[in-house]
């Protein structure tokens, strides 16, 4: 069995984790998963408004792509950051908190007057769901037993997955339908029912907390290196494709309904891969799950130019990209909590931070690459960023 991510209390008098159940139930993180929708809708949404945003607010679609880099980069340097400040604080307190400060930051874009209003808002919002997404994924650990890991972050993992079934589709159908903006409003609406939520959380649970030092002196340890810059690559390679990916099919589909149908098959693809990485990653271990994704995203993205030529192509491939892609983040989330599971918050911290830096170097590796490749093209230099990371993996297999 799995060491428990779960330690004593700090600080005198401080109320500590419960014990961690004996069985496992996907509703009682349920509620962890419903912000994880609303952070999940805002993070991807944008990318299917790029042409709405670009026009309402006078920019270019390269610079309509960095709403997803603000987003992006905020989450990935604050991440650490808001961590260290609040970690000795009682975690449902810190969800409630970054719940609030992303429907501020949300709420602040959708009446954003300039490009610049809009690109500050996504920086507030991201500093909420950077308070807000490792402490989610640290409490479903806190409310599950040790041996369902993997379930139990696919569950809040399974909130980020069905934003891109439902709300992504449905926000980019708004968006298109009427302005940008609807998208974001429903983005709002999305994070004060996840904050109605919060009440059927334990409260009191309190976890070991480093420093902001001690934090940045963990990526020092190889193996978490390692994963981290898996993580970064992977999703660097995958964000300068999908960042740009309203673009990247609109000559087959012509944006509008298509569009929006075009995320939703990717949606419920996504939702299907991220529930099969959890089980498979309890089953058969997080790196050989790994060993299944990163070739068979190689290969889709080498194939994204001759998919978007025509509109079953497309199709086809959002499908697979949602099945596959979604198959990345349970694993690497669970690969770096057994670095040291006494971390837990830490390591996940850190990871998020990966994740997220990634998404922010592709909304800028895209949109400089735009420049001088037309966007179905952008594959390539998605494909040529993920090859590193799998050679980083096969090098990690071949140390035993």
């Amino acid at each position: 069995m799995a060491a428990s991510p779960l330690a004593s209390p700090s600080g005198p008098g401080a109320a500590g984790p419960p014990e961690p159940p004996q069985d496992y139930s996907a509703a009682r993180i349920l509620p962890l998963a419903a912000g994880a929708f609303a952070m999940g809708t805002a993070t991807f949404v944008t990318s299917g408004v790029l042409p709405e945003i670009a026009q309402g607010l006078g920019v270019g679609t390269g610079a309509a792509g960095q709403a997803v880099t603000a987003y992006a980069l905020a989450y990935a340097v604050l991440a650490p950051v808001l961590g260290a400040l609040t970690g000795r604080m009682d975690r449902r307190a810190v969800l409630i908190g970054g719940l609030l400060l992303f429907t501020a930051g949300s709420a602040a874009g959708a009446l954003a007057p300039s490009f610049g209003v809009l690109i500050a808002s996504r920086a507030v919002a991201a500093a909420g769901a950077a308070l807000y997404t490792p402490n989610a994924a640290v409490m479903a650990s806190v409310l599950s037993p040790p041996r369902f890991q993997g379930r139990a972050m696919a569950v809040v993992l399974g909130g980020m997955t069905a934003a891109t079934a439902l709300g992504v589709p449905l926000g980019t159908w708004l968006g298109t339908a009427l302005g940008w903006r609807a998208a974001l409003w429903m983005v709002v609406l999305a994070a004060l029912a996840a904050l109605a939520g919060m009440a059927l959380l334990p409260g009191g649970v309190r976890l070991p907390s480093a420093g902001l030092a001690e934090r940045l002196r963990a990526l020092g340890r190889p193996r978490l290196l390692a994963v981290t810059a898996q993580t970064l690559l992977v999703f660097w390679g995958s964000f300068t494709v999908f960042a740009y990916i309203a673009p990247v099919f609109a000559p087959v589909t012509g944006g509008g309904a298509v569009g929006a149908a075009l995320l939703w098959v990717w949606g419920l693809a996504s939702v299907a891969g991220n529930l099969a990485a959890g089980r498979a990653s309890d089953a058969r271990g997080p790196r050989t799950v790994m060993a299944v994704a990163l070739p068979v995203l190689i290969a889709l993205f080498l194939l994204v130019e001759p998919a978007a030529a025509t509109l079953p192509g497309a199709f086809a491939w959002m499908l697979l990209y949602g099945a596959f892609g979604w198959l990345v983040a349970v694993p690497q989330q669970q690969r770096a909590v057994e670095v040291d599971p006494s971390s837990a918050p830490v390591l996940i911290g850190l990871n998020s931070s990966a994740l997220y830096g990634g998404m922010s170097l592709g909304g800028i590796t895209g949109g400089a690459a735009l420049a001088w490749l037309d966007p179905a093209q952008l594959g390539y230099l998605g494909a040529a960023l993920l090859v590193p990371a799998l050679a980083l993996l096969w090098a990690e297999r071949r140390r035993g």
